[in-house]
């Protein structure tokens, strides 16, 4: 079938004229399905958001998991314990130990949103301490 580009009705074949309007047909009129060239439009575009939102999670995990080994190989621990309770209402003397880290400036600047996001979140926190052989340094 053969379709008008004017008046949009279907004639057959054989026909050079359309029916209705008597626009001239051309010779090789291919018949277009009026959702396949949008729905085919609409597929690209979600291919293609698919594929970049796909892309960005991707690069957002590989920065998060970076930070493990940075901070194992370019965090600076400072200690320092303060002297022991000499009485306790527990009949039991304890320590107080506090424990700083120190980065360097380019792991601060870069790092910062793992630093906030280990600060907040236990899962983040251990996968980090998973790199420091299991030392929690918070």
């Amino acid at each position: 079938m053969k379709k008008c580009g004017y008046c949009g009705r279907e004639n057959l074949d054989q026909s050079d004229r359309c029916c209705e309007c008597g626009i001239t047909l051309p010779e090789h009129a291919v018949e277009k399905s009026q959702t396949g060239p949008q729905n085919l439009a609409f597929l690209a575009w979600l291919g293609r958001s698919i594929f970049y939102a796909g892309t960005f999670i991707v690069i957002a995990l590989l920065y998060l998991l970076s930070f493990g080994p940075v901070d194992r190989y370019c965090n600076k621990v400072v200690t320092r314990t303060s002297a022991p309770a000499t009485s306790s209402s527990n009949a039991y003397a304890s320590g107080i130990t506090m424990v700083s880290v120190r980065y360097p400036l380019w792991v601060r600047m870069l790092y910062r949103p793992a630093l906030y996001l280990r600060a907040r979140s236990d899962l983040y926190r251990r996968y980090v301490a998973l790199w420091n052989r299991g030392d929690d340094l918070i």
